[in-house]
């Protein structure tokens, strides 16, 4: 029995905390929620077993065609921008 954790794609947020895979799959059909199971096998990194859960089923179809992506794909975001704390310190002693 593998553990997943179930996101909402729309919002970053944790729609079901770590639990057995086949009982997210349960409780979500059995409140009819929209979502997809994503193996480990095509994450970039990680090993957990991921559901991704929509609002609705327009968000599930957008998400199919490849419109709406996933939030923790970290590869296509812009890596953030880093701060150099003794830089920063110097900028402000300046002003």
């Amino acid at each position: 029995m593998s553990q997943a954790i179930a996101l909402q794609c729309e919002s970053d947020a944790i729609y079901l905390n770590v639990r057995p895979l086949e009982t997210i799959i349960e409780e979500l059909d059995t409140n009819s929620v929209p979502y997809v199971k994503i193996p480990p096998a095509e994450q970039k990194m990680g090993s957990w077993e991921i559901v991704l859960v929509f609002q609705n089923k327009e968000a599930l179809e957008k998400y199919e065609k490849g419109e709406l992506k996933a939030p923790w794909n970290a590869v296509e975001k812009e890596p953030a921008k880093k701060i150099n704390p003794l830089k920063a310190s110097k900028r402000a002693a300046g002003r």
